[in-house]
């Protein structure tokens, strides 16, 4: 049974550009605080603004795969601009859980006076999409 010391509803931000061990592992722990997840998948364009490359699978695939790993989940695509915070708004979440790689999501939370947890990393090291993604040598 879940422990919901965090609302009703809880809110995870994201790219998931290919839901690895530690998306899987950080969804879960946020599902496991609150009633309800709502998982925001951020946008092709505002990956590329944010990080200068666009996602390898697109903002409707990654949505998908979310759906998929668990259909509880609330997916939706994130605002068209990085400092817009409509989503927010319009899910009013009683907290907001961050990845420890999320800092600047949490002083924009901070500064706006929205409850935020940062949660655990799960092996970061070996589990971060840049990681992953990352070009290999010879490929």
């Amino acid at each position: 049974e879940r422990a919901y010391m965090n609302g009703k509803i809880g809110m995870v931000f994201g790219v998931f550009d290919g839901l690895h061990a530690g998306h899987q592992q950080f969804l879960k722990a946020a599902a496991s605080k609150t009633e309800k997840l709502i998982v925001v998948v951020t946008r092709d364009d505002v990956s590329y603004n944010r990080k200068g490359f666009k996602p390898q699978r697109g903002e409707l695939e990654r949505v998908k795969a979310l759906k998929a790993f668990d259909p509880s989940f609330t997916v939706v695509l994130g605002d068209l601009h990085d400092d817009d915070w409509h989503v927010v708004d319009e899910y009013d979440p009683e907290r907001i859980f961050l990845g420890y790689d999320q800092g600047e999501i949490g002083e924009a939370l901070r500064k706006m006076g929205i409850p935020y947890t940062f949660l655990d990393a799960y092996r970061a090291t070996e589990f971060k999409s840049s990681i992953i993604n990352a070009p290999r040598e010879g490929s």
